[in-house]
């Protein structure tokens, strides 16, 4: 029996940064079942521009707004933490894996089929972001982490990496399956996002967290802004 997978992806003051191609783009993938699309804290269309781009498609979309202001570090990975968790109250009794996917990242057709082929869960790609001169950085270096270890943008990147074979970490973010199982049993994160669910996946439920260096991840320049972590 082919796995359901559903996908989850964040939205918020999108409505002018490439939203109908960004749209398109997730769902056009291949191996994912439906599409859970959570906007909130919006102050523009978004959530009527998805609504419009959707119809008649199989997509939820929860209109969740935590009211948290600021853009600055801590605020944002509030925001984002309770933006995900109702994400998480979406999934249904018969979903068998969530695949979180930032709704304005670019990743293979297949990334769902690519990530299950593993065997590996939770597991995620490797997100890079193309430099203005050619070449191209590793990009998430505050979610992915090894023994208290942050990666770098560029190699080695972390005594762990392997550029051929799937490695180990702590925690990581941007494009990642993990059981759908989990997020029924309780999985939710309170202030750190993506990185306090990965803790909790390794301390409660006692998973393994692995990466794909072969999945690459694109984040568009046009889209990204840089942003100092907490």
């Amino acid at each position: 029996m082919t796995p359901k997978v559903c996908m989850i992806s964040l939205w918020r003051n999108d409505e002018t940064r490439n939203i109908e191609e960004r749209t398109w783009h997730l769902l056009h993938k291949t191996g994912v079942s439906r599409w859970i699309w959570v906007e909130g804290d919006s102050g523009d269309d978004t959530l009527k521009t998805l609504h419009h781009l959707t119809a008649g498609k199989n997509v939820t979309i929860v209109h969740h707004d935590t009211l948290i202001k600021g853009d600055d570090p801590e605020h944002r990975m509030l925001r984002l933490s309770q933006t995900v968790n109702a994400g998480f109250e979406a999934v249904r009794p018969d979903d068998d894996y969530v695949l979180l996917h930032e709704s304005d990242l670019q990743s293979p057709r297949d990334i769902a089929k690519k990530l299950l082929a593993t065997g590996k869960c939770p597991i995620a790609g490797w997100p890079v972001l193309p430099l203005a001169g050619g070449g191209e950085i590793f990009y998430d270096t505050w979610a992915y982490r090894r023994f208290n270890v942050y990666f770098s943008n560029l190699p080695p990147y972390h005594p762990c990496y392997d550029d051929t074979d799937l490695f180990e970490v702590d925690s990581v973010g941007s494009v990642w399956l993990l059981s759908a199982d989990d997020v029924r049993r309780g999985l939710r994160c309170d202030k750190l996002a993506c990185v306090e669910l990965c803790e909790k996946l390794r301390a409660d439920f006692g998973r393994t967290i692995w990466v794909d260096p072969t999945l690459k991840i694109i984040q568009p320049r046009e889209l990204w802004t840089s942003t100092r972590h907490i």
